[in-house]
């Protein structure tokens, strides 16, 4: 079997794969980084051949697992907007 060990990312590249390890959905990377969601879509879909990945899930899994983004700065981002919690008080 042979490993092969996937090129470096860029820096704009990371910052999409680490916001989509954080939970972020396309539009809200998008919003986030003041970017058409074309943007995001095209460089996914680019890093997505350049990985040999199947989907943007699978673009993260060969990320981390092969250290091209970084664990603890994925963990310090805030929570997506779509995972925020929603306001106002539960009824009992």
């Amino acid at each position: 079997m042979i490993v092969v060990t996937p090129r470096k990312l860029t820096r704009a590249q990371r910052q999409l794969v680490e916001l989509a390890a954080a939970g972020y959905r396309q539009e809200e990377i998008a919003a986030r980084l003041n970017i058409r969601r074309n943007a995001v879509e095209s460089s996914f879909s680019r890093m997505r051949a350049r990985l040999d990945a199947r989907s943007t899930l699978h673009v993260v899994a060969i990320a981390l697992t092969h250290g091209l983004i970084d664990q603890k700065e994925v963990a310090r981002l805030p929570l997506p907007p779509s995972r925020q919690p929603k306001g106002g008080r539960r009824k009992k």
